[in-house]
């Protein structure tokens, strides 16, 4: 292996000019190790500005969307919320009390600049790596379209600059002529398919190929478990839609029933009432033709007594009176009272 390839496979590969078998094929993870915190001592990686409220990741603006990763799977850390990168909460941790405690919780320097972690920093190299490759590759199919079409054109130059004697000489012989112009053709024919047989044999374009495939391999995934989840929810709309008008027919029908027993039981309850009502007054107006009666037989014995009462002391006054006169007249005279 040449220094140039050895570069060339550092710079394009990841690895170093002389490195093992079993180093090619490691992750990012495995090159650098990933702590699981960043202790005092421990690299703390800086990259872009690192302020609170402002990621530290440099990314392009003209490769926000990578047509070799449309799922946007090859992107730096921002896909995962952090809150001291979050630009809304910038002034929130603007705060004297809240930078000293994260300064001593070892989430940020003494200059205020966010740490990032290895982890953080072999993805974001990562997605560089990928990005510089797909500058690369489109660079270099844009070369061998280029060299493809200046072979072409060369030959097609060389087919036309024939000297018009020698073409007229040629149309004069009709059979070498159409020799000629076959054998020309074939060859011209034949540098085309080679060009392209070349060019679809390539590494990179077998690669490239491959990744288109992976590449719309899942994102006709991603468009099946769209649908399949947009059918659920409507099935499970539906099956809730379905679920709350039974039970709103059911709460109704129940309250209906409940008014129309309520209001039977009300109209049964006036009856009772009323039935109540017209007995305790029978009850009271025979109580009290009972009492009235009573009360008439006890004056009509009452006045019996008194008139019995009456006639005795009557009767006793009148053989009073007749005693009387008998005392004052002799026998032999009448009594006017006998």
């Amino acid at each position: 292996m040449t220094s140039g390839n050895s570069k060339k496979m550092c710079q394009f590969d990841g690895v170093p000019p002389y490195y093992l078998p079993k180093w090619r094929y490691l992750s990012l993870d495995n090159k650098l190790p990933v702590r699981k915190s960043v202790l005092d001592g421990v690299l703390n990686l800086y990259l872009g500005d690192g302020n609170i409220g402002t990621s530290p990741w440099i990314k392009n603006k003209h490769l926000d969307f990578n047509l070799l990763d449309p799922l946007m799977l090859q992107q730096p850390c921002d896909r995962e919320y952090d809150s001291l990168r979050d630009p809304y909460l910038k002034c929130y941790f603007a705060n004297a009390r809240h930078l000293r405690q994260l300064y001593k919780q070892g989430l940020i320097t003494r200059e205020g600049k966010t740490i990032s972690c290895l982890r953080e920093y072999n993805m974001y190299r990562a997605y560089i790596h990928a990005t510089n490759l797909d500058i690369i590759r489109t660079l270099h199919v844009q070369n061998e379209c280029e060299d493809t079409k200046r072979l072409v054109m060369t030959t097609l130059m060389k087919a036309k600059a024939l000297p018009k004697e020698d073409y007229e000489n040629q149309c004069g012989n009709n059979t070498l002529y159409r020799r000629y112009s076959d054998a020309l053709r074939m060859e011209i024919k034949d540098i085309c398919e080679r060009a392209e047989n070349e060019f679809e044999t390539t590494p990179f374009f077998r690669e490239y190929c491959e990744g288109e495939r992976q590449s719309l391999l899942k994102f006709r995934q991603m468009l099946l478990n769209d649908i399949k989840k947009k059918a659920l929810i409507r099935l499970q709309k539906l099956q809730q839609y379905e679920h709350n008008q039974t039970k709103f027919w059911k709460h109704w029908q129940k309250h209906t029933n409940s008014q129309v027993q309520n209001r039977a039981d009300e109209l049964v309850r006036e009856h009772v009432l009323k039935y109540e009502r017209c007995k305790n007054i029978k009850e009271y107006m025979d109580l009290s033709l009972y009492r009235q009666r009573k009360m008439g037989d006890v004056v009509q014995k009452g006045k019996e007594q008194h008139e019995n009462k009456l006639k005795k002391s009557m009767r006793k006054v009148g053989q009073r009176v007749c005693l009387k006169s008998q005392r004052q007249y002799p026998l032999s005279a009448t009594c006017p009272y006998s």
